[in-house]
């Protein structure tokens, strides 16, 4: 190991954790900790503008407990700032120890905060469409900068004073129209599995009752197919489907 690498480690290893590490030699104190301080403010920044509620919900003493073990512990995959928030996710996610101090809902909410972010943000190439080699002209297709979420709190409902006392399976579609603004609807869980058979196959809009009535394990009567086709009509509404006309005069 290199001179240069071995000072790198050591400086590295006091800049994530310095109540515990020694400072390498010939480093001024002062200097040290202005830098570690820099960093790790800078990434608590991004933390903290994307997950508000959480926040708002742990004591001062737990949430800077919590940004110091993930400055401290996490190895992040990406080099981007945008990403700072998704590596904090992750590192909720995979901390089962740390998860078992916090509340039952709490990955939940924060799941449900990073969305928002990750909508805002997000290009539309990169959502991903069925793989196929064609398409057919008459297929229902989604918005491509959309979540269907299934929770099982009701995570858009949480604030320090309306906590959650039982489990309560939440269904929410979030997704950023044509503003570029992002929002969140709740939709039933009927409404959602119709979001989600449109995430795994593109349908004509004929087919999608006797699809749905498949799944339900009923049968495709008249009444469920003028349900499906309010349903579709309420989801082109509020964006959720791509409007054929708005298409078509493009």
């Amino acid at each position: 190991m290199t001179e240069l690498r071995k000072f790198q480690l050591e400086f590295g290893r006091y800049v994530r954790d310095p109540a515990a590490q020694s400072l390498p030699e010939h480093i001024p104190p002062r200097r040290a900790r202005v830098y570690e301080e820099l960093l790790f403010n800078n990434i608590s920044g991004f933390i903290n503008a994307c997950f508000p509620v959480c926040r708002s919900l742990c004591s001062a003493e737990q949430w800077l407990g919590l940004r110091r073990d993930f400055f401290r512990d996490w190895r992040a995959q990406s080099p981007y700032f945008s990403q700072i928030p998704a590596e904090f996710l992750a590192f909720l996610e995979q901390n089962e120890a740390l998860l078992e101090r916090l509340p039952p809902w709490f990955l939940a909410l924060a799941h449900y905060e990073w969305v928002e972010l990750d909508l805002d943000v997000r290009k539309a190439d990169n959502a991903v469409v069925p793989l196929q080699d064609t398409r057919d002209p008459k297929a229902l297709r989604l918005n491509p900068v959309l979540h269907n979420l299934a929770y099982e709190w009701p995570v858009h409902k949480i604030r320090p004073d309306a906590l959650p006392e039982a489990p309560q399976a939440t269904f929410l579609v979030a997704l950023r129209n044509a503003e570029h603004q992002v929002r969140f609807i709740e939709v039933n869980p009927a409404t959602s599995m119709l979001i989600n058979l449109l995430q795994e196959q593109e349908l004509p809009q004929e087919h999608v009752p006797e699809a749905m009535a498949g799944l339900l394990q009923r049968p495709c009567d008249e009444a469920f197919a003028g349900f499906c086709q309010q349903v579709i009509e309420q989801l082109i509404t509020q964006e959720v489907i791509i409007d054929p006309c708005s298409e078509q005069g493009a």
